[in-house]
């Protein structure tokens, strides 16, 4: 049985992936094609040709597009990983030094493109939520309900809220 070659991106191509991904934040965002999000299914798949061709010409690692889409997928959960362990450690408590990672640069602009933050910590305001929905001139109102379970009446006996789940709903025509 043949083992599989680990074939490693280079920095060179997470640049370039990063700033095509600041050109098309709804396909950095995973919006596909739809009227909602204005892109048309040829332009998607244009968007992401022209994507795959110049990363595969940075670079001995050349891959297809849908392998491409799983690199930055990959990419975006380590980003991902690396901000919920700061927020674990920034809310640790005890001794010993502080552990917390430092994002490159291209993972500080994956960050600042998505809203990562929001979904590692559950404090952030719906209003950046609805204005990350809205970034794509999308009109949507905003339901906020209570995740209900098991675990429901301990938090009725908390002075803390519950976790909750916000849901956009599109108005769109």
């Amino acid at each position: 049985m043949e083992a599989k070659r680990m074939r490693v991106t280079n920095c060179k191509q997470f640049e370039l992936m990063v700033a095509r991904m600041e050109a098309h934040p709804a396909v950095a965002k995973g919006l596909k094609f739809c009227e909602a999000s204005r892109i048309t299914r040829e332009s998607y798949l244009e968007i992401r040709n022209d994507l795959t061709t110049g990363l595969n010409s940075l670079g001995p690692p050349t891959r297809s597009v849908h392998e491409w889409q799983k690199v930055w997928t990959d990419f975006k959960l380590k980003v991902k990983r690396k901000l919920a362990h700061n927020k674990r450690e920034t809310e640790a408590t005890g001794g010993g030094p502080n552990q917390l990672i430092n994002l490159s640069s291209t993972e500080e602009a994956v960050e600042s493109l998505l809203p990562l933050d929001c979904a590692v910590y559950q404090s952030a305001s719906i209003k950046n939520h609805r204005d990350a929905f809205i970034g794509f001139g999308l009109e949507c109102s905003v339901v906020v309900r209570p995740l209900k379970g098991p675990n429901w009446r301990f938090w009725k006996t908390r002075k803390t809220f519950p976790p909750f789940r916000v849901i956009f709903r599109s108005d769109c025509k």
